[in-house]
């Protein structure tokens, strides 16, 4: 349940502010749906397009791979509850796509944990 699906003016609210304040609230809802499933979304998309040829993500603007040696290292990142929600797609048994835009919360997290991330711009 988490949140209401209709709007209520505050009390004795004047009636030119309700417009304003519904807008506002409509757009506070509407971020926090963005923030909290955006992440499930591209991962959903992504992944399956990139599969089926339908993405090509080697051209994106500003993507972040991450590649690692081994297959099971790749899955304890996934699964990780820190490191999961930031990799949105996995391309290959050892190769995975990071979310647009979070290169450095990633390589955070990954130093957090305990790994030695190495970058390699191109």
């Amino acid at each position: 349940m988490g949140y209401s699906r209709s709007f209520h003016a505050p009390y004795k609210t004047p009636a030119d502010q309700i417009p304003a304040l519904k807008k506002k609230w409509e757009e506070e809802r509407h971020q926090a749906w963005r923030k909290r499933e955006g992440v499930w979304i591209a991962r959903a998309l992504v992944g399956p397009l990139f599969h089926l040829g339908l993405a090509d993500l080697a051209h994106a603007e500003h993507l972040t791979l991450i590649e690692v040696a081994e297959s099971e290292l790749l899955d304890e990142l996934c699964a990780d509850r820190r490191l999961g929600p930031l990799i949105v797609a996995r391309l290959s048994d050892r190769i995975a796509a990071a979310a647009p835009g979070k290169a450095q919360d990633l390589v955070r997290a990954l130093l957090k944990v305990g790994h030695t991330p190495k970058l390699v711009e191109r």
